[in-house]
């Protein structure tokens, strides 16, 4: 059974994998307009302080947990999470059942040839793969160029819709437009495309499963991420330790 732990808040499912990638396709078949979406440490302290983002996760379709640091976290409260399933690893997987199933894919998000790039990458990876389209990120979200994004979408009528924008900006944007793209699943999977398409390096596997991953990135790009992981984030372990304190 998929029960649900809440760590600071935000309900993760506590389920592997391969289980979430047969409930990505029954949610596909089903074409119920379906989100997942992949909050990590830094989603968790902005959901905090953000109602509209914790109400999105909330109806979320499924809300699988990207870092260790989260794994670690339900272990300490005593309902541990079966496995971390960032977007980057989960991604090629749903590509591989995309093209066994012949799904279209759309993928939306990155500077410009990004998406681009991550779309003839799984292409040639994943034989039989049907990329149905590609878009960058960097389009006004409320303006007539969302409008004209969405019917691009639309006309092209993929199965599933990889949304790269971070977040919170990924998450809104799906729940303000879920119902005009009408797509059966749209996947939030922040800096997913960016890493698959090799515009920025991935840690090492070994610093992924030491949970790491983290400083690679803030070495890669510490101008635009200190304030991130160094400020935002702490405030995890102060949240953490008063979810231990009610527990009690």
């Amino acid at each position: 059974m998929n029960k649900k732990v809440n760590i600071c808040g935000v309900d993760f499912d506590n389920i592997t994998t391969e289980q979430s990638l047969k409930l990505i396709e029954e949610l596909i078949e089903k074409k119920k307009r379906a989100t997942v979406f992949h909050p990590n440490v830094d989603c968790v302290c902005i959901a905090k302080n953000d109602r509209e983002l914790m109400e999105i996760y909330k109806k979320s379709n499924l809300n699988l947990p990207d870092g260790m640091p989260l794994i670690w976290a339900s272990k300490l409260l005593g309902r541990p999470l079966k496995e971390k399933i960032s977007g980057p690893d989960l991604l090629p997987k749903v590509c591989e059942m995309a093209s066994r199933n012949k799904y279209g894919i759309f993928f939306l998000g990155g500077r410009a040839g990004v998406a681009k790039r991550a779309a003839e990458g799984f292409k040639n990876k994943y034989i039989g793969v049907k990329v149905a389209g590609f878009y960058h990120g960097y389009f006004d979200k409320k303006g007539n160029e969302n409008s004209e994004v969405i019917a691009m979408i639309r006309e092209r009528r993929p199965d599933i819709l990889v949304v790269a924008f971070g977040t919170p900006l990924q998450e809104k944007w799906l729940n303000d437009n879920l119902k005009e793209l009408d797509v059966p699943l749209c996947i939030g999977a922040g800096a997913a495309i960016d890493f698959l398409s090799g515009n920025i390096p991935r840690a090492p596997e070994w610093m992924q499963k030491a949970g790491f991953e983290w400083l690679f990135r803030l070495i890669l790009e510490p101008r635009r991420l200190w304030k991130r992981y160094l400020i935002r984030d702490m405030k995890f372990f102060y949240l953490l330790l008063c979810q231990l304190i009610d527990q009690k």
